[in-house]
């Protein structure tokens, strides 16, 4: 778990904002996005858990219903030109992961994610390009489906996708 030093005010490497409505947190607060950055190989997994409406953080407790929360937007600091590219997963969806293609804003790449559920995540591939991210490397094990998803390509590269 590297959400403290890579996520908001103290870095500020990666950001997500919202509205006054859907407060973001580090911490499982309820009433809150709650956001967990890990890092997992050259590779950064933001996830993205739907606290709003609950009166309380635990998880084996019976639950509000879950209102989809928009209008979010990821933020990640870069140091080149180029745009990278993120993939988006929301279990609530049938499918596979979306692909996300940031904009630029200055020193930062930018995207408006998909409305969430109780739980999605954002997968950041490691590249040079993102600060902190050191060169790209596989980032799952060999045997995962995980592997067919490279930087930079909108969909599976492996003939069972």
């Amino acid at each position: 778990d590297v959400t403290g030093e890579t996520f908001g005010d103290y870095n500020g490497a990666i950001s997500i904002s919202g509205s006054e409505s859907a407060p973001v947190s580090i911490h499982p607060d309820p009433g809150a996005l709650w956001v967990r950055v890990m890092r997992v190989g050259s590779a950064y997994v933001v996830h993205l858990i739907n606290l709003l409406g609950q009166g309380d953080a635990n998880w084996d407790a019976p639950k509000q219903p879950i209102a989809p929360v928009g209008g979010l937007r990821l933020r990640v600091e870069r140091i080149q030109k180029e745009l990278p590219t993120w993939y988006f997963a929301n279990p609530d969806e049938p499918g596979q992961m979306r692909c996300l293609e940031p904009q630029a804003e200055g020193n930062f790449a930018t995207c408006e994610l998909p409305a969430i559920g109780a739980w999605a995540l954002v997968y950041l591939p490691g590249s040079e390009n993102i600060r902190e991210f050191p060169e790209n490397t596989r980032a799952f094990p060999e045997n995962t489906r995980a592997q067919h998803w490279r930087p930079g390509r909108c969909g599976p590269t492996g003939s069972d996708a």
